[in-house]
């Protein structure tokens, strides 16, 4: 995408979350401006997470992290259960 129309969309958007604050009386905007920050935080949060599982289930697809650590718990019962063999290239 274009960088100038991202910005101004990402313009937009703020502009419209202070149109929104406008309207409510003040002793809220400060309540919305709080969950706002949570609301942000816990997205960094949830996409960092998401990140650090994606990249130990790729480990654990190429099978660089030993089979005895990974954690019969922790993975998924959805789908079919495929077994991955390591190969060693010379």
């Amino acid at each position: 995408m274009n960088k100038v129309f991202i910005e101004k969309m990402v313009q937009a958007k703020k502009m419209e979350c202070e149109a929104l604050l406008s309207l409510l009386p003040e002793s809220q905007q400060g309540h919305v401006e709080v969950i706002e920050k949570e609301l942000f935080a816990m997205v960094k949060e949830c996409a960092a997470t998401g990140a650090a599982a994606a990249a130990e289930t790729l480990l654990k697809i190429v099978n660089i992290i030993e089979p005895e650590t990974i954690d019969p718990k922790q993975t998924s019962k959805k789908g079919s259960k495929a077994t991955v063999k390591k190969v060693d290239i010379e």
